[in-house]
């Protein structure tokens, strides 16, 4: 079977220190619709939306006029209807002024483009308990450009999946540090090439909750920094699989006329991901 690709519009305030889009793989239909949505509690709700395209086409942005996307708070009652098309020099979203939700919560999204082939979608997902870090070090080494961190992790009893990335502050950015090294708990780490950080899996039963990273810069000098964050996700078991699955498509580079390699979609009717997120960050000294 033929497969065609669907573009992966990433923005940057979507996922942090992302790197270059790039276009994983699906099987052959007639325009699926593509939603693409990491919401983060407590932030503006947005998204991006296209179709699948085939070969050197170009893969449908629809707006407005073409059909509309509605997010819902099955806890709150809350539907918003109403988000808006923003077309940007780079890239184009869909923004919702009003929705809210809170950790625990059940939200949906639906959207329905029906009126220029792309059909409709349907996904759901339930917002992650916010997980902690109990306790961090972060040593120097004898490499100017190196610094050992340990990191305890909270292990909630629902199901606790993490996305960690270590970065310097360098107001107003930030240069995210490369993992190079897992001491200690590397049978529950995946490191992501897509993006920066790695995903943790804290499920297994036997596994710990402590982790020994040695952690490096390709451009600073490290003894000029007092301290580094550490920016802790906690995510939902469909975000954890996405975002293996785009490293993996990420380093392989399979296309249409190599083994291809399954998409990983939440998607009801379409491609993408639909998942939330609680994020905080903790700021660590160096010593």
């Amino acid at each position: 079977m033929k497969l065609i690709q669907f573009i992966i519009l990433v923005l940057s305030l979507l996922i942090i220190g992302c790197s270059e889009p790039y276009n994983p793989l699906s099987e052959e239909t007639d325009n699926q619709t593509v939603i693409l949505a990491e919401l983060e509690v407590g932030q503006l709700a947005q998204l991006t939306v296209s179709s699948t395209y085939r070969g050197d086409e170009l893969p449908l942005i629809p707006n407005d006029t073409d059909g509309e996307v509605s997010l819902s708070n099955h806890v709150s009652g809350q539907l918003d209807n109403g988000l808006r098309f923003v077309n940007r020099e780079s890239t184009q979203v869909w923004i919702s002024q009003s929705f809210q939700f809170k950790e625990g919560h059940d939200i949906s999204i639906s959207a329905d483009f029906s009126a220029v082939g792309m059909g409709h979608v349907y996904a759901e997902c339930t917002v992650p308990i916010s997980g902690k870090i109990n306790a961090s070090q972060v040593n120097r080494t004898d490499d100017l450009t190196q610094v050992s961190l340990s990191v305890d992790l909270a292990k909630l009893p629902t199901g606790t999946y993490y996305h960690l990335t270590p970065y310097l502050s360098l107001d107003p950015s930030r240069e995210n540090l490369n993992i190079e090294d897992i001491a200690v708990g590397e049978e529950q780490i995946y490191l992501l090439s897509h993006t920066d950080g790695m995903l943790i899996d804290m499920n297994s039963n036997g596994n710990g909750t402590t982790f020994e990273l040695l952690l490096s810069t390709k451009t600073l000098d490290l003894s000029s920094f007092s301290t580094i964050n550490l920016e802790l996700r906690t995510v939902t078991e469909d975000y954890y699989n996405y975002h293996r699955f785009l490293t993996v498509y990420s380093e392989t580079q399979q296309g249409p006329f190599n083994a291809p390699i399954p998409t990983y979609t939440n998607i009801e009717g379409g491609q993408g991901i639909f998942v939330a997120f609680a994020s905080n960050t903790e700021t660590t000294a160096i010593q």
